[in-house]
């Protein structure tokens, strides 16, 4: 049983368990006998009954998502929660350009695509750049549909980077809107990985643009700065 990976900085052994904590600070792992190579021994992985070793391949899988739904709640506890509510427009941004768009207006889906959260409006602007775009949002409670928009990205002021011209508004919310919040980026995050991975099978992406754990730490430092 290892917290973390790498070679070990001190291990000890309790009963028929090694511990050990390692160099590496990511991740960690259970190894246990018999998982990957033939024994003898009677207590060991391959030894044991059908059903005992799924439950033990579906734990691992099981703690990985009830993982990160903790860690989403921690975050969502301290930080202020971005709505796909918009706040402000740019004065020359596409959505000044095409009209139809207002300040209060709550994005619910983007070409059909129902919009949870701030998340799925710009990945689903992202995904598409510069292709005409079908909104429908909520406005003083009802529903208004906005159809054939070309959203642009635009430099605006003394950004660095383009936008697309307008701003989401924040909120502090009470306690069940941040767990809700906090499932909705569990869900967004699972819908990340299978967006990626039909993206792989696509061609849309390369394997140049996959990423090994030197790489993760790079884009955790980008995110950070």
């Amino acid at each position: 049983f290892s917290m973390f990976m790498g070679p070990a900085l001190v291990k000890w052994t309790r009963g028929e368990t090694q511990y050990s904590i390692r160099c590496i600070p990511i991740g960690g792992y259970c190894a246990m006998e018999g998982e990957d190579s033939d024994t003898d021994s009677p207590n060991s992985f391959q030894k044991a009954k059908w059903w005992k070793r799924l439950i033990i391949l579906v734990a691992g899988s099981f703690m990985n998502f009830v993982a990160g739904i903790v860690l989403m709640v921690v975050v969502s506890m301290t930080l202020q929660m971005a709505i796909p509510v918009i706040e402000y427009i740019e004065p020359n941004s596409s959505l000044v350009q095409h009209g139809g768009f207002q300040v209060g207006d709550r994005f619910l889906q983007i070409d059909g695509e129902i919009v949870e959260n701030s998340n799925d409006v710009t990945d689903i602007l992202n995904r598409h750049p510069g292709d005409i775009h079908d909104f429908v949002v909520e406005r003083n409670g009802q529903r208004v549909v906005l159809d054939d928009f070309s959203f642009t990205k635009k430099t605006f002021g003394n950004e660095t980077s383009p936008r697309y011209g307008f701003t989401f508004a924040t909120t502090d919310a009470p306690l069940g809107l941040k767990l809700s919040s906090a499932w909705d980026n569990v869900v967004y995050a699972g819908k990340a990985v299978w967006m990626s991975l039909g993206m792989l099978l696509s061609g849309e992406a390369g394997l140049s643009d996959m990423a090994g754990p030197v790489g993760i730490v790079g884009q955790m430092s980008d995110v950070a700065a």
